[in-house]
């Protein structure tokens, strides 16, 4: 990875804290950034966990996956992440999900920053549909300290004419200098949908522990959602469950 002298930590986690678990280790582990006269910042990570779970629920059918992220951030504040994901069983590997977002950052105060952003995401089997389904999203949050708060409207959530609203409180913090906490609260809401469409509102949380080695980083996360209606014959991809994985910041 590379950065900038001066990188403001609160900067980028405001910026990727709707990617993965290795994004959001990319702005925890600013200290190995090397200065640089460069006006981006350029992070990339490869990463294997057990499962792929997207606001609480698998994507991956309770899978292993492997994950490519890359992020590029603009003096500016402009900046962009892309995330690849494949699933990896005894007999093949198959495509996951890919999702884009780019957004531009501000700092309002030296402990507080604004962003607002774009997000495309597509899932090759998603478990309420089930088939391929895929979403863009406007966001726009706000982070102080170790917290951040940020709102989502989607136009078409999966399904065309689907609009849904999602709010979510991210937090983190140092326990020891290579050990941190990390937790996650969301509550997905729809704002207006088709006649026959019957979702229903639905809660997702996570909490986990990431331990940095060097460039290395090993996670753990128990992570689950509930009150999803579509999800009645699919309990096992909502059911409360232990994620472990590890990455290496590139």
């Amino acid at each position: 990875m590379t950065a900038r002298a001066g990188l403001s930590s609160a900067r980028v986690r405001a910026r990727h804290v709707s990617r993965s678990s290795a994004f959001r280790l990319l702005a925890s582990i600013a200290a190995l950034a090397v200065a640089s006269p460069a006006s981006a910042e350029i992070g990339a990570a490869v990463s294997v966990f057990s499962d792929s779970r997207f606001r609480g629920i698998s994507v991956s059918d309770g899978n292993p996956v492997a994950t490519f992220d890359f992020s590029l951030d603009d003096r500016s504040g402009a900046y962009f992440a892309a995330s690849g994901t494949a699933g990896v069983t005894s007999h093949e590997v198959n495509p996951v999900s890919l999702e884009l977002n780019a957004g531009f950052a501000r700092e309002v105060s030296p402990d507080l920053t604004f962003d607002i952003g774009l997000a495309h995401s597509s899932y090759q089997r998603y478990p309420v549909t089930g088939h391929g389904s895929s979403y863009s999203e406007i966001y726009a949050g706000l982070s102080h300290k170790t917290v951040i708060a940020r709102v989502h409207l989607s136009p078409h959530y999966l399904e065309a004419g689907r609009w849904t609203a999602y709010g979510e409180l991210d937090h983190s913090m140092s326990l020891t200098r290579n050990l941190s906490l990390n937790s996650h609260l969301g509550l997905l809401m729809p704002v207006h949908t088709r006649a026959q469409d019957d979702i229903r509102s639905r809660v997702d949380w996570r909490i986990g522990l990431d331990r940095q080695l060097g460039r290395f980083v090993l996670h753990a996360a128990f992570t689950g959602a509930r009150d999803v209606r579509h999800y009645e014959g699919h309990r096992r991809g909502r059911d409360p469950s232990l994620v472990l994985g590890a990455s290496f910041i590139l």
